[in-house]
């Protein structure tokens, strides 16, 4: 058995032990620690986050202000992911434990070079096209929440779009009515991305490829329809002439 001393030596020594830890814990709530709690009013920004750098696990909870910058906009939403509002450029204060960052746009027109696509016209030519379309998002809400990714579905859309309405020309008329078509398939892109919160801006062909046959092809075409205009042209003139000098000997008073 211990004896009485060796028994309260134990105690006291355990008593010392437990007030160190409970110390130590209790020193993390202190206002010097480096702890969230101290940090509670800390100032975000988005700026990380919309240059492609997850931020949003840097404003969670404890976050009480929100720098937007120029030409972004910030979804926030509430529990379960609903939407709340949306923050454009300026400082917002946000509701701790309430409102996250669900995602950051950029609200400036991007312009994106298009893949070559290879189409077959009307006439069963293949051809290789290239070309550029210019976006921009205009409800920072619809493009969060409607479907993921807009910016690459709109872009799929374009390049299936413009496959589509080469295959419904011929050479001769995607060669003449270029910008029509390039108004054609601007239109119809914006009836349909408008209900992912975006714009297109513009739409515009930038080549197309035709093979050398082809390509032969067409411009001896050209060359004899240019041929058979002149042709026209000069059997017109020749007749318009020749009925001008008939008419004049009729007119003139015989001898």
């Amino acid at each position: 058995m211990f004896k009485p001393k060796s028994l309260n030596a134990l105690r006291s020594l355990r008593h010392l032990n437990h007030s160190s830890s409970a110390s130590s814990w209790l020193s993390q709530f202190s206002p010097s620690s480096s702890s969230s709690f101290a940090r509670s009013d800390s100032f975000q920004t988005v700026r990380n986050y919309a240059s492609g750098v997850d931020d949003r696990n840097h404003i969670t909870f404890g976050t009480r202000r929100v720098l937007v910058p120029p030409r972004q906009a910030v979804v926030i939403k509430r529990w379960f992911g609903i939407y709340s509002k949306t923050l454009l450029s300026g400082e917002y204060f946000l509701i701790p434990y309430f409102d996250k960052i669900a995602s950051v746009h950029c609200l400036k027109p991007k312009t994106i070079n298009l893949l070559a696509q290879k189409a077959i016209t009307k006439n069963n030519v293949s051809l290789t096209v290239t070309g550029h379309l210019t976006l921009k998002i205009v409800e920072p809400m619809l493009a969060s929440y409607v479907v993921d990714n807009p910016i690459d579905k709109a872009i799929g859309l374009a390049q299936s779009t413009l496959c589509d309405a080469v295959g419904e020309l011929t050479v001769e008329q995607i060669m003449e009515e270029q910008r029509s078509l390039n108004l054609h398939i601007s239109s119809f892109l914006n009836d349909r991305i408008c209900r992912w919160g975006l714009s297109c801006e513009a739409f515009e062909i930038n080549d197309i490829a035709v093979p050398h046959e082809v390509k032969k092809a067409i411009e001896d075409l050209k060359a004899t329809k240019a041929k058979r205009a002149a042709i026209l042209e000069s059997v017109a003139d020749f007749f318009s002439k020749a009925t001008k000098e008939a008419g004049g000997r009729r007119g003139s008073p015989s001898n």
